[in-house]
């Protein structure tokens, strides 16, 4: 074979990472590359080392930086044996190792492992699953430890060598993977029949007090063990073939545990008691509320409470009824189940009074439920009438009725699409003035035309009398929205669309998400908070960069006002989160409960994030664009208004709710689409001024023909705005896009 020399005693050896070593024992001779583009980097300050060798960067950070490098040399009797060491030193080091490689020897397989750590994140072009809410477990560098185990053929003996330092990265329990011993006695539970509460409960341990003192195991949630339990073939749902009596062992196995979700069980056959008068024989009613369920109830339920009633599909004889709550997201989030086969009126007033029982005090500012009545009436019978609550029409509700009413009244889609933009800006008025008018002339436009007269007068008899029941204007309470969107699709993929319609599988998937919900929740100090109400929260950030100071007047030191285009909207500060919050905005650093604000949106909209901007800065849109992460607002007396702006600043109209300009008479839909497109106009306008001003960007090709239609458009709008300006006394923001 090839044999590698010593350029400095001429010694030889048989392959090259002998010579290596060799060099760095014997002759203290590191390989230093001037190469760029190595992968294997020195990350210490104002080091240019990189190398494409982990023995070469080991070997520097040691001489160059006095980095100490624990190497390891055990021998155990099998695989097992090691592997179970593995296992310990994951739990005591909080880092993992995973198998790089597995080769065959003459007498050994020699497996080759690394930190899991190592190396660089590379997502998928198409990549169709959310990315994890902590982000990849990749380090983005080359980490220094390593294990190499020879395992024996004919003797099983396994000797390992390697290093246990870790460079580059911290140890971060979220990025570690569930041990296989913890694996194993999960699957050991789970073949025993224990329910998955008891598994959470003896797997995860007491809840450390400490940080560092949290371990991977503590981690361990509902999902992990379902997903356990699905690759190992384990049904946790199914206790008997029959349908019946498996529920009936189901709710019996439930009920004997120390927190028992079973509010209320009858099954069908079984003679009602008098505690039960609106229940005959032959019905079927099961209330369930975990004790997660309970505390949200409790926490969010002085807002706004929704009813929600699901019948069944096909063959399917059971309604679904679920309680829900508006969570810190604005996402409606379940707080008890109703699985009945009774009707809707006796299955609500029973559903009501289980819930009594067990909430001594629900007083909620708001009643969230479909167009019938018995949801209201049935809650003025239980909780009484001295702290009604207003009654509404759930958004996701109305909004679902008139999809459905177009679809089946008006024929063509271009006209529907119409109509729901003019439907979406008559929801979003907060001026009950402004809303009468959009209403009276959106219903002439729509009895004006053949094709759509007839969801004209559905609409005049079913909502305009009853506008108070669904108009945004008519909302008495700050937070009166709930967005179902999530909730819906659980719904339809687990009771409408799931082919097995079995109610024992049901309810272990109604369970198993209120606790997977409330985990959630609780881990996400440790895992952070969704990607996409980061992506949110941040676009607002850069939508109020683009609101001009003098638009913004503090009222006290705890409200101030924000005049966006024709609205002008509230934000207070409400001190909703007295603990340690990951769930801020990373330019401001302030957590979303900090403040509120009277607009639709349901998460930390941009009048807010203007507020803050300007309030701490006191900056236009031009200095405060690229700012650094923000200084956290540790009161409302930090919050000054600092004035003027520059005279380029333009006024931005606002996502989150369309906005009209309440003096004009709009009397057609075509209006309404073109004060949308003008919306978008004015946007897109705005964005490109942004760019224009502050990069020295590129300009395209065709510039000088761009620049021709966009001046005969605004001469087109200049001449509408003069032939029509005499006829009507409003006031038009000064919107200023001159480049330059």
């Amino acid at each position: 074979g090839r044999v590698y020399t010593c350029a400095y005693c001429a010694k030889q050896f048989s392959t090259s990472g002998n010579l290596s070593k060799h060099r760095r024992k014997v002759h203290k001779v590191i390989g230093q590359s001037s190469v760029s583009t190595k992968e294997l980097r020195c990350l210490e300050d104002e080091c240019t080392f990189s190398t494409n060798r982990r023995d070469d960067l080991r070997d520097h950070l040691t001489l160059a930086h006095t980095i100490e490098m624990i190497d390891v040399r055990e021998k155990f009797t099998s695989m097992a044996e090691f592997r179970q060491w593995l296992d310990d030193l994951s739990v005591d080091e909080k880092s993992q190792f995973t198998t790089r490689s597995c080769s065959a020897e003459r007498r050994a397989r020699v497996h080759r492992y690394l930190c899991n750590r190592s190396g660089v994140s590379v997502p998928k072009q198409e990549r169709r699953r959310r990315i994890k809410s902590q982000g990849s477990c990749k380090a983005g560098n080359c980490c220094t430890a390593y294990l190499t185990a020879r395992e024996a053929l004919v003797t099983g003996v396994v000797t390992v060598s390697g290093c246990l330092t870790h460079y580059g990265h911290d140890k971060d329990v979220e990025h570690l993977r569930i041990s296989s011993s913890d694996r194993n006695t999960i699957i050991s539970y789970l073949q025993s029949g224990l329910p998955v509460d008891k598994i959470l409960e003896n797997v995860r341990g007491e809840y450390p007090t400490r940080a560092e003192d949290l371990r991977r195991s503590h981690l361990i949630t509902a999902a992990d063990i379902r997903n356990i339990a699905n690759a190992e073939g384990i049904r946790l749902w199914r206790l008997h073939d029959d349908e019946s009596e498996s529920v009936k062992k189901l709710v019996h196995r439930l009920d004997e545990s120390e927190q028992s979700p079973i509010l209320l069980f009858k099954p069908s056959g079984v003679p009602s008691g008098p505690d039960l008068p609106r229940i005959i024989e032959d019905d079927f009613i099961l209330v369930m509320q975990t004790p997660e369920q309970r505390e949200q109830l409790l926490t969010f339920g002085a807002e706004v409470i929704c009813v929600h009633a699901v019948p069944g599909a096909h063959s399917c004889k059971y309604t679904l009824i679920t309680l829900l709550v508006s969570n810190s997201a604005g996402d409606g989030a379940p707080v008890a189940w109703c699985l009945t086969t009774a009707d809707i009126t006796s299955s609500i007033f029973t559903f009501y009074q289980a819930i009594a029982q067990n909430v001594a005090i629900l007083q909620p500012q708001c009643l969230l439920s479909d167009d019938s009545k018995v949801y209201y009436t049935a809650w003025l019978e239980v909780f009484g009438t001295e702290h009604a609550p207003q009654r509404r029409l759930c958004e996701w509700h109305v909004k679902k009725v008139w999809n459905e009413q177009l679809a089946f009244l008006v024929p063509t889609q271009s006209t529907r699409d119409h109509i729901k933009k003019a439907l979406d800006v008559l929801y979003q008025q907060t001026s009950r003035d402004a809303f009468q008018m959009l209403m009276n002339g959106l219903l002439r436009e729509l009895k004006g035309e053949r094709g759509t007269v007839a969801f004209g007068n559905y609409l005049e008899t079913n909502f305009v009398s009853r506008a108070e029941l669904w108009a945004n204007c008519y909302v008495t309470t700050a937070n009166a929205t709930m967005n179902l969107d999530t909730f819906d699709r659980f719904l339809r993929h687990y009771f409408l669309t799931k082919a097995n319609k079995r109610v024992d599988k049901l309810v272990y998937t109604l369970l198993t998400a209120s606790k997977t919900n409330h985990l959630e929740s609780v881990l996400e100090p440790v895992k952070g908070p969704l990607t996409k109400e980061k992506a949110l929260i941040t676009q607002a950030h850069q939508n109020g960069l683009l609101i001009p100071s003098d638009c913004i007047i503090q009222v006290d030191s705890e409200k101030w006002t924000v005049r966006c285009g024709s609205l002008t909207y509230e934000v207070t500060c409400v001190n909703g989160c007295q603990g340690k919050c990951r769930r801020i905005c990373e330019q401001c650093n302030v957590c979303v409960h900090k403040f509120a604000c009277s607009c639709p949106s349901r998460y930390m909209c941009k009048h807010i994030h203007a507020c803050i901007i300007k309030a701490i800065y006191g900056a236009t849109s031009d200095e405060t664009l690229g700012h650094p992460a923000m200084g956290a607002v540790t009161s409302t007396e930090e919050i000054l208004i600092i004035e003027p702006v520059t005279e380029h600043m333009q006024e931005e109209i606002v996502e989150e709710e369309p906005v009209t300009n309440f003096e004009l008479d709009i009397t057609s839909t075509r209006r309404m689409e073109l004060i949308q497109v003008l919306q978008e106009l004015n946007e897109a306008s705005a964005n490109v001024w942004e760019l224009l001003c502050t990069t020295d960007v590129q300009l395209p090709i065709d510039v000088d023909e761009q620049i021709a239609r966009l001046r005969v458009s605004g001469e087109h709008l200049r001449s509408f705005h003069a032939q029509n300006s005499a006829a009507t006394s409003v006031t038009y923001m000064d919107h200023d896009y001159t480049f330059g």
